[in-house]
């Protein structure tokens, strides 16, 4: 092999290990710190897909380098192809699904030696996975993007009935604008929730808050003292999914309610 083609090869081994290390170490600074305080978007829609993606970034690295330097059965290096290919493939990590029905229909135009049923279960799973993760995408999306009502007069309506917490809590917002909470967790007096109004009733309206834009739901207790009052931010396109703990102006998704 020329020497150039040997340096090429060298120096696309090294840009696929360095990716597969920026993307580990970026994990985990972001695993060990919060940069950016509560995210607002934190609704857990995307968080699986790109963990995915960071898990192909290594993999795809570690694939590259190996094939790039193990030899054929004549005893030949194997083409640089393989490292190129691969580092585009680290490059565009996000769309994995994609990349997974392109290999998969390689596999079924390649393999002539397989039966034709294993080549075409092999390209229809390709492209079930590409269908999977375009909806995956998608509907992670329009679930951390703020929630507008496509008729201000069917607002309400479209926020009644039961949204459950990750801690098991629920609110039932009913129709007349009563609601009633059950099973809040108190998490001190820094929580989203006051002793009182862990297990109440009272009343409930959706409007905007000046200039953010979104909804937002305002709960009152039956009491009516300043510390029974909550904001809630409501998430999701095109369909209301999820109520976002407001404190301050201070999304927190992760204490927040989905349906059900």
């Amino acid at each position: 092999m020329p020497d150039s083609l040997r340096y090429l090869r060298a120096a696309l081994a090294a840009f696929g290990l360095l990716g597969c290390a920026v993307a580990l170490v970026a994990t985990g600074l972001f695993e060990l710190f919060n940069w950016s305080g509560p995210d607002q978007s934190d609704t857990a829609g995307l968080d699986h897909y790109v963990e995915i993606s960071i898990a192909w970034v290594v993999g795809i690295a570690i694939l590259g380098v190996s094939q790039a330097y193990q030899r054929r059965p004549d005893g030949r290096r194997r083409s640089v192809q393989w490292v190129i290919w691969c580092d585009l493939g680290l490059l565009l990590a996000f769309l994995w699904p994609a990349q997974i029905m392109i290999a998969a229909c390689a596999f079924a135009i390649h393999a002539r030696s397989r039966a034709w049923r294993v080549r075409g279960g092999v390209a229809l799973a390709g492209v079930g996975v590409l269908l999977a993760g375009a909806w995956w995408v998608v509907t992670g999306y329009e679930a951390e993007q703020p929630w507008l009502p496509a008729h201000a007069n069917s607002a309400d309506s479209a926020v009644v009935g039961t949204w459950t917490g990750t801690d098991g809590g629920q609110i039932e917002l009913h129709a007349d604008g009563e609601f009633r909470s059950s099973n809040l967790p108190y998490l001190g007096p820094n929580g989203p929730w006051t002793p009182q109004f862990t297990n109440t009733t009272g009343e409930w309206k959706l409007g905007r808050d000046g200039e953010w834009p979104y909804e937002t739901l305002w709960l009152t207790a039956a009491s009516g003292a300043p510390t029974d009052s909550l904001e809630l931010d409501v998430f999701g396109g095109p369909t209301a999914a999820t109520l976002c703990v407001t404190l301050d102006h201070v999304e927190r998704c992760n204490d927040g309610f989905h349906r059900g």
